[in-house]
């Protein structure tokens, strides 16, 4: 199993795919497409998860604003970093599916192609509302439509994300 350390997202006009450049502890380099439609579905199911998280946590009171400010205090400890050159990649792979787990010190992200590639990536509730961000963020670059994406973190987004083609999550 590749197990990620550093990523880096793009969008790649060409490919009309979200490039996922990821580099492991030994410098070993993947890129990883994610499509349009596989991108949907995890921002949804990963927004729904934070939603149910905060949600238990207030007594079912009005999140809205809440997660708007969760969103905002996690762009706000983004610290800029070298990106992940995609030109070191040595392989590539279109993704078909993504495991979520969610445990007590956060969340992993599996992403598989063919019948037997994955790499993992964990993030705290913080990192992934870092890499949700970036992700929200590349979809407006590629200008793909956000139905699967919460009212609340479209609050979040506009209090000012750095305007920048390619991002880094470490």
């Amino acid at each position: 199993m590749f197990v990620i350390q550093k990523i880096t997202q793009r969008y790649d006009p060409e490919q009309d795919r979200i490039g996922l450049t990821a580099q492991n502890a030994k410098d070993q380099v993947l890129l990883l497409w994610l499509t349009q439609r596989l991108a949907n579905r995890l921002a949804g199911a990963l927004a729904r998860w934070l939603d149910e998280e905060l949600k238990s946590m207030t007594a079912g009171q009005s999140v809205f604003s809440l997660h708007a400010w969760e969103q905002s205090a996690a762009r706000a400890q983004m610290k800029p970093g070298k990106p992940v050159d995609p030109a070191a990649a040595q392989g590539e792979a279109l993704l078909n599916a993504v495991d979520l787990v969610r445990g007590p010190k956060g969340y992993t992200l599996t992403f598989k192609w063919g019948s037997a590639g994955a790499a993992r990536l964990s993030l705290s509730a913080t990192e992934l509302r870092q890499w949700l961000g970036i992700l929200h963020q590349l979809f407006d670059t590629a200008e793909w439509p956000k139905n699967a994406w919460p009212e609340w973190f479209a609050a979040g987004a506009e209090s000012g994300a750095p305007s920048t083609t390619q991002h880094v999550l470490h």
